[in-house]
């Protein structure tokens, strides 16, 4: 199941500490619950799963026909947003090695 479209607004919360080289265990303190309350934390630890792009039907004779899955922008939508919310809570010296990493 995902979130409805608010994303935005629940995950607003104050984290104190960005995330650096030595305060993981501080920072994760912050940030997970803000990610549960929010109903996101799935997108972390991979229990939300990204779904199909397209949906695949057969018709009453057995021919298939292809849609696109509504659910699917969604999901990249909210998993762009907590992307984001993750990045925007890194100090300047772990975003460096975020980012340059494929």
């Amino acid at each position: 199941a995902t979130s409805s479209s608010t994303a935005p607004a629940n995950l607003s919360g104050q984290v104190t500490e960005k995330l650096t080289r030595t305060n993981y265990i501080l920072w994760r303190t912050q940030v997970t619950p803000q990610l549960h309350g929010a109903g996101f934390f799935g997108y972390v630890d991979g229990s939300l799963p990204e779904p199909a792009k397209l949906i695949v039907t057969k018709d009453k004779d057995g021919k298939e026909d292809t849609s696109p899955n509504p659910l699917h922008p969604v999901w990249i939508h909210e998993e762009q947003h907590v992307l984001g919310y993750l990045l925007n809570n890194l100090s300047k010296e772990v975003l460096v090695q975020v980012t340059t990493i494929d």
